[in-house]
């Protein structure tokens, strides 16, 4: 009785709540303390129970906190953080604002032309500075409208506040039904274990961390495999101080209204000669981010060179071995000027030109395999250095050669773009001109 009392109290159904605050704490003081062990008895054999009344708090208050998400595999850990505004009862109808990465929207209620409920969203994303996104769903703000609208977010707090029993597993991105079967305290906090077995043989954990005095979702983690291995995914959330939900409308201010997300577009980026490469957009064989420092340490910035050949695997093959054989044959050439210099009584700054083939894999076809393809092709080659490879052609390749399946980019050490080169039939002419701009930049006044 005293268990349903305190459920009954925590879930609204008594002024202990109004009275007391809408804090779990507020809910516990309508009992007498002896009888909190029994409430924390209650919560261990029901730990369904307890997630329902954190969703009920959940519904009943704002919430402000900015989230972290982490997505640990085969590639190592990669964080994305973002900021969450959500106000289920707001007196103005801006129920959400959300950024995320370059993606920022909010969500308001609004009346319909005949006065029907209506959840009406703002996006813009980062990348498309003159456009915004603007749609409407019929129906009041709730989970299912909302993810009409968003593209797919695992940001728990939604599922707890505008979801309810059926949507457990979109806490994080399950897809199959979640139940609950353990609950505990663990420190400062409750810690609710799940699992998500879809009618499956194997049953996919999921663990929610609930903050022990409001309930408010703090952390939730999972884990499952997948075909490179297992896939782990956590999200974490701290409170940050509250904004008024007026100034939650994200600003479109001088951006043209579109209907659909994929209306907006990044201005093409690109590549040229005097700018700076994206080599954050590189990788090594391993996984590492590739940086042109690293690979190059112990030499002074001015003598370190990278040719870098881009190219599609399959067809860009063969322009690839073209380019790469040219920037080999530059280097014997800059080590023949360096080598006359130095018999001729001159004694010039050494330089290092290093040739690196990069495939360029889209993400839907890139696998260990094919990778391991691209770096055997290579290791026969005479003069190349180890290979390195992108993810990310659009914004790589078809940024220095738009519709080209291979291109070479001449680097400094500091990423800056001495040189953009297409494979041509005048091969001479291709290595005269990578190893003249390194002639002009590491020795300034001097020609052959």
């Amino acid at each position: 009785m005293i268990a349903r009392a305190f459920m009954a109290c925590v879930l609204g159904a008594s002024a202990c709540t109004q009275a007391a605050g809408s804090g779990l704490h507020g809910a516990m003081f309508c009992l007498p303390p002896r009888s909190l062990a029994v409430v924390s008895e209650y919560f261990r054999e029901h730990p369904g129970a307890l997630m329902r009344a954190a969703r009920s708090l959940a519904r009943s208050r704002p919430v402000q906190e900015s989230l972290v998400f982490t997505l640990t595999g085969a590639r190592g850990e990669e964080r994305q953080a973002g900021l969450l505004r959500l106000d289920p009862r707001s007196p103005d109808g801006v129920v959400l604002r959300l950024d995320l990465g370059d993606l920022s929207v909010s969500v308001r209620e609004i009346d319909g032309p005949s006065g029907e409920p209506r959840t009406e969203l703002v996006g813009v994303r980062g990348f498309d500075p003159g456009r915004y996104v603007k749609q409407e769903a019929a129906g009041e703000a709730t989970l299912a409208v909302f993810q009409k609208l968003v593209p797919p977010v695992p940001v728990p707090v939604l599922a707890l506040a505008l979801g309810d029993d059926r949507d457990w597993d979109q806490l994080l991105p399950l897809g199959e039904p979640v139940e609950w079967i353990a609950a505990a305290p663990e420190g400062a906090m409750w810690r609710v274990l799940g699992v998500s077995t879809g009618g499956g043989a194997v049953a996919t954990p999921i663990s929610v961390w609930l903050d022990g005095g409001t309930l408010a979702v703090r952390r939730v983690e999972s884990a499952w495999d997948s075909p490179r291995g297992e896939l782990r995914v956590r999200v974490d959330a701290v409170p940050i101080p509250a904004m008024p939900t007026k100034n939650w409308v994200v600003d479109i201010s001088g951006r043209v209204e579109v209907g659909r997300w994929t209306d907006l577009k990044a201005p093409p980026a690109r590549i040229v000669e005097d700018g700076v490469f994206p080599g954050s957009l590189l990788n090594e064989r391993d996984g590492r981010t590739w940086s042109a420092f690293e690979v190059q340490q112990g030499e002074p910035p001015e003598r370190r060179y990278t040719l870098v050949v881009l190219y599609l695997p399959g067809g860009g093959v063969t322009g690839a071995a073209d380019l790469v054989q040219a920037g080999v044959l530059a280097r014997t050439a800059l080590e023949g000027d360096f080598a006359r210099r130095l018999s001729a009584g001159d004694v010039p700054a050494p330089v290092r030109l290093r040739v690196r083939p990069a495939p360029c894999f889209s993400s839907e076809v890139f696998t260990a395999e094919a990778l391991a393809d691209e770096t055997a092709r290579w290791r026969g080659e005479a003069g190349a250095d180890p290979i390195l490879f992108s993810l990310a052609p659009d914004a790589t390749l078809h940024a220095a050669a738009p519709g080209a399946n291979v291109v070479g980019v001449l680097l400094g050490a500091d990423m800056r773009v001495l040189g953009v080169y297409a494979p041509a039939g005048d091969h001479d002419g291709v290595i005269d001109a990578i190893a003249s701009r390194i002639r002009r930049n590491a020795w300034p006044g001097w020609s052959p």
